[in-house]
C-alpha cells in the first residue's frame, strides 16, 4: 500500500484537454476474490408479506396508469388483476406456496420488491412502459442495462475502462437471476449490456470517418475478461451492438437541424463541448439524430460470457432470427428485455424502460453516517469529486486498483483513515449485501461527501 500522493494523467475518453486522477494513497485489491465474495453474499429472507405488498402496489400502479384488462389480455396477462386480488386475501399464503403456484407473480414480486427498489410507482410515466416491463419480468426475459459501456463527458470519468460500478451492477443482476431461479424455478434469461457507442462509431467509419473516433471494443474485451476469466459465472451475459436506422436518422436530422432549441440537441451540444470543445467534427443536431435512431441488435461477433450459440438462443427465445446473414444474429431488444435505469429519487435503481443520462461517473465507496453503518457505493462525476475534495480538508480519497493497476473505485473517508487491502476486501462485497440493488447514482458529489462526513453540511460544500 502506498501512502504518498498519487497522480495519474489522462485525456478524457472523447478527447480534449489532459486532466489528472489523484489521491492520497492507492490500495490494490484482488478483484476476482471481490467478485466471488459479492456473488455469494447471503440473501435476506423473502417474506411473503413484502411480496404481497409489492404485488398490490403493482396492481394499483397498473390501474393508475390506465392499463386496462384488454391491454393485459393482449400482453398475455389476462388474469393478473384477479390473481393479485386472490393472493392478497389468502392468509395462509407462504413464499413457497406463491413460488410453486404462481411462479410468474413470484418473479414479479421478487424483482420489483426485492431487487429493483421501487422508490415510487409514479416512476412509470406511461401505461406502455409499465405494461412492457411487467410483461417481460413475468415472462423471465433478459435484464438489460447500458450505462456500463460509454462514459460521455469529461466530468464523468477520465478513462473508459471497466470499474467496480459496472462489475458490481452485473453481479447484482446475476444474484437476482440465481436467487429467483432457486426459489421460483424460473428467472430472467440472462444479462444484456448495450454498447451505446458502437453504432455511431460504425456509421462514422462508413461515411468517411472522422466524426466519431470513440470505440468501445477495448472496454468490452476487458469486461469479458474480468467476468469470464476464472470466475464461476452462471448467468449468460451478452453484449448488444446498435445499428443506425438510416431513414429515421435522416428524418430526425431534418427536425433537429431546424430546431436548435430542442432538448436533445441542447443536451448533445453540451456533451460535445464538454468533451472536445468547439473543434468537434460532428454537429449537435447530427449526433442527436444518430443517438435517437439507434436500434439494439444482438451480434454473434461481439463476444459474450457463457454465450455459446445455444445459450444465446435460450436468452432470446423465439424472437431470434437470422435475417439471411450467417455471420450475424440480430434481434430488436426493445420489447424483449427489462431495461434497468436510474429514475425516481436520485440514485434509486428501478425496472423501467425509461432511460436517463445519469449513468456516467466513477464509483465512490464510503460509510454513510459513520464507520459502523453499512458501506455504500455511489456513482459520481469524477472531476466534480476531485474538485470538491480539494475544498474539504478533513476528507481523503484512496484510489482502489486491481492487481494490474487498473482503476476500480475511490474510497472516501476521513483524512488519515486509509483502509488496508484486508479492509477493502471485506467492505466491497458488503456494498451489495441483501436483496436490494443499491448502486447509487447521484448528481450531487456534495451529497455523497455530506453523507460520509456528516459534519460537513450541503451548504458548506456547494460551489458558488
Amino acid at each position: 500500500m502506498a501512502t504518498i500522493e498519487r497522480k495519474t494523467s489522462a485525456k478524457f475518453p472523447l478527447g480534449g484537454a489532459e486532466a489528472s486522477r489523484h489521491s492520497a494513497s492507492r490500495v490494490e485489491i484482488d478483484l476476482r476474490r471481490a467478485i466471488r465474495d459479492a456473488s455469494v453474499m447471503p440473501e435476506q429472507a423473502f417474506e411473503v408479506r413484502s411480496m404481497r405488498k409489492t404485488l398490490e402496489s403493482l396492481a394499483q400502479a397498473l390501474e393508475k396508469n390506465g392499463v386496462t384488462d384488454d391491454m393485459l389480455e393482449e400482453a398475455g396477462l389476462p388474469r393478473l388483476h384477479c390473481d393479485i386480488a386472490r393472493l392478497s386475501k389468502d392468509n395462509g399464503l407462504t413464499t413457497e406456496k406463491l413460488a410453486s403456484r404462481d411462479p410468474g407473480l413470484a418473479l414479479l414480486a421478487l424483482a420489483f420488491g426485492g431487487y429493483f427498489r421501487q422508490s415510487t410507482w409514479a416512476n412509470f410515466g406511461s401505461p406502455e412502459r409499465l405494461l412492457t416491463t411487467t410483461r417481460n419480468l413475468y415472462n423471465g426475459t433478459a435484464i438489460e442495462f447500458s450505462w456500463a459501456m460509454t462514459k460521455l463527458g469529461p466530468r464523468a470519468s477520465l478513462t473508459n475502462t471497466p470499474d467496480l460500478g459496472e462489475v458490481l451492477e452485473t453481479v447484482l443482476i446475476e444474484r437476482l437471476i440465481n436467487a429467483t431461479d432457486k426459489l421460483v424455478g424460473r428467472a430472467p434469461a440472462g444479462i444484456i449490456i448495450v454498447d451505446e457507442s458502437a453504432s455511431i462509431y460504425e456509421y462514422s467509419n462508413g461515411s468517411g470517418g472522422g466524426i466519431w473516433k470513440f470505440n468501445n471494443s477495448d472496454f468490452r474485451n476487458r469486461f469479458v475478461n474480468i467476468l469470464g476469466n476464472g470466475s464461476d459465472w452462471r448467468a449468460p451475459v451478452v453484449f448488444v451492438s446498435q445499428e443506425i436506422d438510416h431513414e429515421r436518422m435522416v428524418s430526425l436530422h431534418e427536425t433537429y437541424r431546424n430546431d436548435e432549441e430542442h432538448h436533445r440537441v441542447a443536451r448533445t451540444r453540451r456533451l460535445i463541448q464538454e468533451a472536445i470543445g468547439d473543434a468537434a467534427e460532428i454537429s449537435a443536431p447530427l449526433l442527436a439524430a444518430l443517438m435517437d435512431s439507434r436500434k439494439r441488435t444482438l451480434r454473434k461477433d461481439h463476444g459474450a460470457i457463457a454465450a455459446d450459440p445455444e445459450a444465446m438462443r435460450d436468452l432470446h427465445g423465439a424472437v431470434l432470427s437470422q435475417h439471411g446473414d450467417s455471420s450475424i444474429e440480430r434481434v430488436h431488444a426493445n420489447d424483449i428485455v427489462v431495461h434497468v435505469t436510474k429514475i425516481g429519487r436520485p440514485g434509486e435503481l428501478s425496472a423501467s424502460s425509461l432511460g436517463t443520462e445519469t449513468g456516467h461517473g466513477v464509483p465512490v465507496i464510503g460509510f454513510k453516517g459513520g464507520l459502523r453503518s453499512r458501506p455504500q457505493l455511489r456513482i459520481v462525476p469524477e472531476v466534480d469529486l476531485l474538485e470538491t475534495i480539494e475544498r474539504v480538508p478533513t476528507a481523503e480519497l484512496t484510489e482502489i486498483v486491481d492487481r494490474e493497476g487498473n482503476f476500480m473505485a475511490y474510497y472516501l473517508g476521513k483524512k488519515g483513515e486509509t483502509p488496508s487491502e484486508c479492509d477493502l476486501q471485506d467492505v466491497i462485497p458488503k456494498t451489495i449485501g441483501g436483496t436490494a440493488i443499491e448502486l447509487k447514482n447521484v448528481r450531487s458529489v456534495e451529497q455523497v461527501i455530506s453523507d460520509v462526513l456528516p459534519e460537513h453540511g450541503l451548504g458548506e460544500l456547494r460551489r458558488e
